[in-house]
């Protein structure tokens, strides 16, 4: 289960009335072009958190992600297949039947226009100028998950393809690169196949969501 809350968390991922419906059609923009990706690579990184993490993400033709996590000495490995979920934490894998994957889409959308959104200003990354821009959110937006309070994100996304360079929340930061690479391949173990099923996670209704600022 702390698998699927981690892939929940990861698939979902963006000074006047004017600048508000800039950032919103920013948003929509940078939404559109994560959604017809065909596969990325994400890096996630928490130093004062002692994590860290790199993982493959394949969309097309089929849905498919690998992520390799590690907190301390704690080591989890997670494959995405389908609708299919494998875990790997103290070397078991555990199996898990997705609900279907547009569903998890909706949630994430649903969450991402729950926040409010603005502009940042522009940032300099390895000789590259990227857009900026931040969403807030009041209250935690995964369904399922304890209220943390505000939170703020801050991404860095390519002008260009409006694909998105880093996230940045607290502690935690992703960098996602080699976008639609050929050489962007998931695998699952042999061993995972076999690995026993347990019962499904439930998934509430997205709610239609407010008009976004």
């Amino acid at each position: 289960m702390r698998g699927f809350i981690v892939f929940a968390a990861l698939f979902a991922v963006l000074v006047g009335t004017a600048r508000a419906d800039q950032a919103s059609d920013l948003r929509d923009k940078l939404m559109a072009a994560e959604e017809k990706a065909s596969s990325m690579v994400m890096q996630i990184s928490a130093p004062s958190l002692g994590m860290t993490g790199v993982g493959t993400i394949v969309r097309l033709p089929a849905m498919a992600m690998h992520m390799s996590m590690a907190t301390g000495s704690t080591k989890i490995e997670i494959y995405m297949i389908g609708q299919t979920m494998y875990e790997q934490l103290g070397g078991s894998w555990i199996r898990i039947q997705m609900p279907d994957m547009k569903q998890l889409e909706a949630m994430g959308r649903t969450i991402t226009d729950k926040m409010h959104v603005s502009l940042a200003p522009d940032v300099v990354d390895g000789g590259v100028t990227y857009g900026a821009i931040t969403f807030e959110s009041d209250t935690a937006t995964i369904p399922g998950a304890p209220v943390v309070g505000p939170t703020t994100q801050t991404c860095t996304y390519d002008k260009s393809t409006f694909f998105i360079h880093t996230c940045t929340n607290g502690p935690i930061s992703e960098t996602m690169s080699h976008y639609n690479d050929s050489a962007n391949v998931v695998t699952l173990p042999p061993d995972a196949a076999s690995a026993p099923a347990l019962a499904p996670p439930v998934l509430p209704s997205p709610a239609p969501s407010p008009a976004a600022t």
